[in-house]
């Protein structure tokens, strides 16, 4: 009889060490989709910010004044107001750049060392968006806008301060295979929003 009880009793113990290793696993993963999910709106506000800084618009230039006057000089305020066709490549690229930054960043530089280090990954495009309206074309070829001017950015993984408070990345831009350039973006989050505090050109063609 005792042997019986005993045999019940750890019966009844391993299930409920069961039931509490399976209730600590759900819980580890809602923890980490929640992370997931909250990273994945951060590095969005950041590429929709570069993608409203680095987006251009091309106008046509004014045709030549026939009584051979200068031309009139394009207004750069109503140009910022034009809205364009983006494409964002869908894929993070890698980069295995070390550069060394202004001492006045300098709380900067282990964010930027540690972006050659992380693999690339798929942008979360349900958090992408353009605040100045621009559309955005998820693809990975410039092919993919069928706009007359077309253009094409990309950008590196990002990288967060402990507190997410601090961020930076590269972001490449392109209209064609000889028309690019490379830029370091380093962002500051002010008042619950993301700006850019330093652009430096790595490369340009």
């Amino acid at each position: 009889m005792n042997h019986q009880k005993i045999s019940m009793f750890n019966k009844i113990c391993s299930s409920v060490f069961l039931l509490i290793v399976l209730i600590l696993v759900s819980l580890t993963g809602c923890k980490n989709s929640s992370q997931q999910i909250e990273g994945g709106k951060k590095e969005g506000k950041i590429i929709s910010a570069l993608i409203d800084s680095m987006a251009t618009p091309f106008p046509l230039p004014p045709p030549p004044p026939k009584d051979g006057s200068q031309i009139e000089p394009i207004n750069i305020d109503s140009l910022r107001k034009v809205k364009v066709e983006v494409v964002l490549d869908t894929m993070s690229f890698n980069i295995s750049k070390h550069i060394n930054i202004e001492k006045e960043f300098s709380e900067y530089q282990s964010l930027i060392d540690s972006i050659p280090s992380l693999v690339t990954k798929p942008i979360e495009k349900r958090y992408v968006q353009s605040k100045k309206g621009h559309t955005i074309v998820f693809g990975n070829s410039i092919a993919d806008s069928k706009v007359k001017h077309s253009q094409i950015i990309s950008v590196s993984r990002i990288v967060f301060n402990q507190d997410k408070t601090k961020a930076a990345l590269y972001g490449g831009y392109s209209t064609h295979p000889l028309a690019s350039y490379l830029n370091l973006y380093l962002f500051e989050k002010k008042y619950d929003k993301w700006e850019i505090v330093l652009k430096k050109n790595i490369e340009k063609s």
